[in-house]
């Protein structure tokens, strides 16, 4: 079974720091023509808060992230 992307990291705290540095690291894969990009998923809801469908979380709800490398190209056939 192939897997779409191969997990890097897990929880990771969520704040603007972190999110940025993700960012400027992407700038650089794409600058220096890098086939693969890091891609964020959100993890550990706010109290109250669940996941929504199908396991998302949006940015504001989520107190840890966790990082996948993925290709830059790919699309999800949904």
């Amino acid at each position: 079974m192939k897997t779409d992307c191969e997990h890097l990291v897990t929880l990771i705290p969520n704040n603007f720091f972190m999110r940025w540095l993700v960012k400027r690291i992407n700038v650089r894969m794409k600058k220096s023509e890098s086939k693969y990009r890091l891609h964020i998923r959100y993890r550990k809801p706010v109290e109250g808060l669940k996941y929504g469908r199908g396991g998302s979380l949006r940015c504001a709800d989520a107190k840890k992230f966790s990082l996948y490398l993925r290709e830059r190209n790919y699309r999800r056939a949904w």
